[in-house]
């Protein structure tokens, strides 16, 4: 015990293994702190970006469904609950959820009903899935038909399935439909032409080589001479015995008019130019009463009726690819950054209108009372901001525990799943090797018969050819042995010629080695004695 009470323990002896064991314990805790130290690290940026990507996300969700709040009719259905069902249309889609929001804005803006048009776009969206173009695009075509034939919101989907059976009939896509349907809608729901009729003659016009918006551009010429005739189509009509208007086009149907315009005209292309002027009006009318423009016209209206999956049949024949289930994974992060951003948008966003509050209250400050003022402004601000942050932390850790709390949660709830998977995983991993094993081995050894079949099949003619080498190299050396005796003699007689030449100088060195020889003895002489007798004695213990 030393003398202030303590304890001393002495350790005596070598003591150095005690410090190399001590020494590799600290480098093992030196190592496995920075190692803690790395992941959390890693873990914190990892969070910090996760975390920006959902407030990224969140954010430009907040400003889209801002926007829709603009125009929709809250009173029929609320911003929160249009909201959750855009994020589940997003999320059962694949669909960017704040691009949902835009094609939304645009269906409400062109009339449709807000309680109605969520439903609106979901068509929409199935439509440009299956019809090669976006959301926004549908939700216009779609519209602008709706719009000029005064249909309802809730017609949107047999509409759309209409688009498709176009599409699958005619050289166009949902998309090109889209785009320049609402040219020619107004026009053919005036003159009487229904909206299937006026798909089912785009159908034939493009199947027949006419681009969609040309087609689009030849309908409304050719209607609108029909709504107003020329006086020189009048009268050529009057002497066919035509009734040329609208009111004879919607008592008789489009297909029914231009029936009776080729049988009073026999197809005369004089004639129907007459009665309708421009070059687009006629191509389109000689298109549609052609044999295969009207037999294709025909098939179109009759899959109209009777084909009612079209659409969906589209959608999900795009939406089945590897590459939209990963879009569906990625938007259902999205979205639940979204959520993560709006159960803490209020923190937030109070503390985004401090901190603008706070640089006004230091311009303010710094204009009335220069750079003084603004420093005791930068006091008082730091006070409230301190106190800001300690009542908003408390919301930011219960979401936060809440968060870990859901997970776990779920992980227990789910436990017997997980660990029958992962016995699944092993049991599958398990039973294909065995299952593989007797193929390997059976592999294996058919690799070794075959190689030794190879070798017995080919030892027959391998030892002749090992013989014929064999003689023909014994053959080469007989063929050649007086060369090789005569070399060998050759090679002693320059040998002997040698030794004779060097026979004076090595006689001369003889006296020099043996001189040297004796000194060595005789310098050696007294040890070379002393090992001798003292070999002599051991010997002769042995002996005894």
């Amino acid at each position: 015990m030393a003398a202030d009470g303590s304890v001393v323990i002495l350790i005596e002896g070598d003591d150095s293994n005690l410090k190399s064991k001590l020494s590799g314990i600290g480098s093992l805790a030196a190592s496995a702190a920075k190692t803690a130290v790395t992941a959390i690290a890693g873990i914190s940026t990892a969070l910090a970006g996760v975390a920006a990507a959902a407030v990224k996300a969140g954010a430009a969700y907040e400003t889209s469904l801002a926007k829709v709040g603009t125009i929709a009719d809250t009173s029929a259905k609320p911003l929160a609950d249009l909201s959750k069902e855009i994020i589940q249309l997003s999320n059962n889609t694949g669909e960017g959820a704040a691009e949902l929001n835009e094609a939304l804005y645009s269906a409400i803006s062109a009339g449709a009903d807000t309680e109605r048009a969520v439903d609106l776009v979901a068509v929409a969206v199935k439509a440009a899935r299956g019809g090669f173009t976006d959301t926004e695009t549908a939700v216009d075509g779609l519209t602008s038909a709706l719009n000029a034939y005064a249909m309802e919101t809730a017609d949107a989907q047999g509409l759309a399935n209409k688009f498709l059976v176009t599409q699958n009939l005619g050289k166009t896509t949902f998309g090109q439909l889209a785009s320049s349907i609402g040219t020619v809608a107004p026009t053919a729901n005036a003159a009487g032409v229904s909206v299937e009729e006026l798909l089912a003659s785009v159908a034939s016009l493009t199947a027949n080589g006419i681009g969609t918006s040309e087609a689009m551009t030849g309908m409304k010429a050719a209607l609108s001479n029909i709504i107003k005739p020329t006086g020189e189509a009048a009268k050529l009509a009057q002497q066919l015995g035509i009734d040329f208007s609208a009111a004879s086009l919607q008592t008789k149907g489009w297909a029914g008019f231009l029936a009776e315009l080729q049988e009073k005209t026999g197809g005369n292309t004089d004639q129907m130019a007459t009665l309708f002027g421009s070059v687009e009006a006629l191509n389109t009318v000689l298109t549609l009463t052609s044999e295969q423009g009207t037999a294709l016209m025909t098939k179109t209206l009759d899959e109209m009726a009777s084909n009612t999956t079209a659409l969906d049949d589209a959608y999900e024949a795009m939406s089945g690819t590897l590459e939209m289930t990963v879009q569906k994974i990625g938007t259902n992060l999205q979205n639940l950054g979204v959520q993560f951003y709006e159960s803490v948008q209020g923190p937030a966003q109070e503390a985004a209108s401090g901190a603008l509050e706070a640089v006004q209250t230091l311009s303010a400050a710094f204009q009335e009372g220069g750079l003084t003022g603004a420093v005791q402004a930068l006091g008082g601000l730091a006070a409230g901001a301190l106190t800001a942050l300690a009542s908003s932390a408390p919301a930011f850790i219960d979401t936060a525990v809440e968060l870990i709390q859901s997970f776990l949660s779920g992980l227990r709830d789910n436990l017997p799943e997980i660990a029958a998977a992962a016995l699944d995983i092993v049991g599958g991993l398990a039973g294909g090797i065995v299952e593989t094993l007797p193929e390997l081995a059976q592999t294996g050894t058919d690799i070794i018969l075959q190689l030794a079949q190879s070798i017995i099949d080919g030892l027959p003619g391998m030892i002749p050819a090992a013989v014929q080498t064999l003689a023909s190299l014994v053959e080469q050396i007989t063929g050649n042995l007086s060369q090789i005796i005569d070399a060998g003699i050759q090679v002693l007689v320059a040998l002997g010629e040698g030794i004779i030449e060097a026979l004076p100088d090595l006689i001369s060195k003889v006296p020099e080695i043996v001189s040297n020889i004796a000194n060595v003895i005789n310098d050696n002489a007294p040890k070379l004695l002393a090992a001798a007798g003292k070999l002599i004695v051991e010997l002769g213990k042995g002996a005894h």
